[in-house]
């Protein structure tokens, strides 16, 4: 039951917008009605397919906020839940204003990084069981697309990134050299057939730049640089959790450049505190997520259990709503600036080119190598 008193609402549109977010198809009103109309339509098979998926994704979805809500206090909820499956509509207004002004609130509305994320934790987790690596790829990615969609009432920029995670798990699974770049395009190329309009769209040339830009420029930074850096370490557990978090933080990094040009001309306000914040952020979302995930599994076996992984869910929301808080106190790394669409398409195409030409080279001196 939805009680909050919708009808003080000025904005006609945000009451709309209020009830599609809830999937609320129908109000009740306790002020006298003038006019009343029930409306039924006729039976249709893919109306019953899409009220099925709508009613299994409010299933699941009740599940996570009753068991993030059990444990967890008000503001600390909020945040979690906003990070686990995109509802922001109970995070207080002025922490929600701290994470846009830090330049991180895309963490809070779901996206392909928590497509990423979730992939990246059941990949994890069932490198506990004698699985191989390409067994490990198609289980989590299955999962993931199958229910995850569901569970945030189907945003547009999940399924765009369940588009691509389908698309990359065909050439790891049927074809394990095909290069990514092919997956990446055709992944495009698909949504671009369903919905032409999606190219104009912020999220599908964000999330496509920024897949595009990890693609061509992290070899590069694991040929030429990771290596080195953790050549000299003998502890083996020790290499590889230094060599994941700077892979993970370059990865960061690499996305927000890959973005920006356009980022600058769709807001016009050059942000460089977002590329700092992120680095610290993404790592908390990514501990959040997993550990609201755990807490989620942990409530349905045995509701008490779910205490301990909770207090790790308050504990690190606390830490990011206050590092939020201390970057958007940071006024001097924000200015004020406007580029126009073919200059920032123009930047964007130097950003890939070099990419790409470097390469080229790589490609060209691994081969000579061996």
């Amino acid at each position: 039951i939805y009680t909050k008193n919708i009808f003080t609402n000025d904005n006609e549109n945000d009451t709309v917008n209020i009830l599609q977010n809830k999937m609320l198809f129908g109000v009740s009103s306790i002020y006298p009605y003038i006019n009343f109309t029930v409306q039924e339509s006729g039976f249709s098979i893919i109306s019953f397919i899409k009220n099925y998926i709508n009613k299994f994704g409010l299933h699941f979805r009740n599940i996570v906020k009753k068991s993030l809500g059990k444990f967890l206090s008000p503001i600390s909820y909020s945040v979690a839940q906003g990070i686990t499956i995109g509802d922001k509509s109970i995070i207080p207004k002025n922490i929600n204003q701290y994470f846009i002004d830090a330049g991180i609130s895309h963490i809070l509305s779901i996206s392909g990084l928590h497509i990423s994320m979730v992939l990246y934790i059941l990949f994890l987790a069932l490198s506990f069981f004698p699985i191989d690596f390409y067994k490990r790829i198609l289980i989590s990615t299955v999962i993931t697309v199958a229910i995850y969609p569901a569970i945030t009432l189907f945003s547009v920029s999940i399924i765009r990134a369940s588009i691509m995670a389908f698309c990359l798990l065909i050439s790891y699974v049927f074809d394990k050299n095909r290069n990514s770049v092919n997956s990446l395009f055709l992944a495009a190329l698909i949504i671009l057939i369903i919905e032409p309009n999606s190219i104009r769209e912020i999220s599908f040339q964000f999330s496509f730049l920024a897949t595009f830009g990890i693609i061509l420029y992290y070899p590069i930074f694991d040929f030429y640089f990771l290596s080195k850096i953790t050549k000299n370490i003998n502890n083996y557990f020790l290499k590889n959790l230094i060599k994941k978090l700077i892979a993970f933080l370059f990865i960061n990094l690499i996305a927000l450049i890959s973005i920006l040009p356009l980022s600058v001309h769709h807001f016009s306000i050059l942000n460089l505190t977002s590329i700092i914040s992120n680095i610290f952020a993404v790592p908390l979302a990514f501990i959040i997520l997993a550990s609201s995930i755990i807490t989620i599994i942990a409530f349905q076996i045995f509701s008490s259990l779910s205490i301990y992984p909770a207090s790790t869910v308050e504990f690190f929301t606390n830490i990011l709503i206050n590092l939020s808080k201390k970057f958007s106190d940071i006024k001097f790394l924000k200015y004020q600036i406007s580029c126009n669409l073919y200059l920032a398409i123009f930047i964007t195409f130097i950003i890939m080119i070099i990419g790409l030409t470097i390469r080229i080279k790589m490609n060209e001196k691994s081969e000579s190598d061996i």
